[in-house]
């Protein structure tokens, strides 16, 4: 009979060549002040020595797989969470450097959180700085047209609240309990990678979560802004994965739908600028195909609408991609505000 007592938390990393990172990283978690965790690794059929380098730490609490093919962060990170044993669940990019006190100030806050609204449905991200320093997440809205707005992105982190609600958890780093994430089903794997936790987050606000951003603590992600640049595969998965989460989790699918179809000639003029309108046919195609799929998902019951109407889209800066920015974002804004007028005003009401 095995009576050895299992770990605590469950730490979840998903690999795909990290290998300029992932030592920094796993020492990083290693070093943390709470020991009692278990830390389980997946490569991603790594092309780099990032494998190797994980191979090289010989703590017992690491678990250690690798597959012969990419799963992508969504599917990668289920495959974990299958294997793991823990009360709470920690999933963190293989580019991070964790405080020390990262899982003792989650701990806390979910303590604290859980007994003042009297919710034990939580997630948790802590905040996110770039290597100078500067915000990469503190928070952030989702709006009808389903792009997440980070609040702040690379300006100086003088933030001072110790937790605010938010509407969705940051991929990079978020705590849940075990039984919550599965309760939930885990990532959608079709996503592969980008929008999966605004994709989760949503489903999780609708069945009665509460998503907050901790202060308290911090992981530094091993990038400069200007590293987040946007590759044609970036472009793809993220427009695609926009689309497909407002399809499936829309409350309103007539005012959703009504909404894309007068949106996206903006966006397709935009990516003829950007030189990415291949791109953008190939996400048409896709969405074609699965859009039946994925309208099956949403199951039509009376929800309250979480999707903000209100944007600031100062933080689409380096998505529009043009030296007309300023003018573009003021088009936006007046142009959201139409559609909001035309088929969502008398449907909104604040659900928090």
């Amino acid at each position: 009979m095995n009576n050895v007592k299992a770990p605590k938390v469950s730490i979840l990393m998903v690999l795909k060549n990290n290998a300029n990172t992932i030592k920094k990283c796993v020492k990083s978690i290693l070093d943390l002040n709470f020991k009692d965790f278990e830390l389980i690794i997946l490569d991603n059929n790594s092309d780099d020595n990032s494998l190797d380098f994980v191979k090289s730490f010989s703590d017992p609490r690491i678990q250690i797989f690798s597959l012969k093919r990419n799963l992508g962060y969504a599917a990668g990170n289920n495959y974990c969470y299958q294997r793991c044993v823990g009360e709470w669940i920690l999933v963190v990019n293989p580019d991070i450097i964790a405080d020390k006190n990262l899982i003792d100030e989650l701990l806390k806050a979910y303590n604290f959180i859980s007994k003042s609204i009297g919710n034990e449905k939580i997630i948790l991200s802590p905040k996110i700085i770039l290597l100078d320093n500067t915000i990469n997440y503190i928070g952030g809205n989702i709006n009808i047209l389903g792009f997440s707005t980070v609040k702040g992105l690379g300006k100086i982190d003088n933030y001072k609240k110790k937790y605010e609600l938010t509407d969705f958890f940051s991929g990079c780093c978020f705590f849940i309990k075990t039984k919550h994430f599965k309760a939930l089903g885990g990532f959608d794997p079709y996503y592969f990678m980008y929008h999966e936790d605004v994709d989760f987050s949503l489903r999780a606000r609708y069945d009665m979560f509460k998503i907050f951003v901790i202060n308290t603590t911090k992981i530094k992600h091993m990038k400069h802004l200007e590293d987040f640049k946007l590759t044609n595969l970036k472009y793809y998965m993220i427009e695609r994965n926009r689309l497909l989460t407002l399809i499936k989790n829309s409350p309103f699918i007539p005012s959703t739908i009504l909404t894309i179809l007068f949106f996206e000639p903006i966006l397709i003029i935009q990516s003829f600028f950007i030189h990415k309108s291949r791109m953008r046919a190939l996400i048409y195609v896709n969405i074609f195909k699965v859009f039946k799929k994925y309208l099956k998902y949403n199951k039509f019951v009376k929800k309250n609408l979480i999707l903000k109407f209100k944007t600031n889209f100062q933080d689409f800066d380096q998505f529009i991609g043009s030296r007309l920015v300023s003018l573009i974002i003021l088009i936006l804004n007046s142009y959201i505000k139409i559609i909001y007028n035309l088929f969502w005003k008398k449907l909104y009401r604040r659900s928090e």
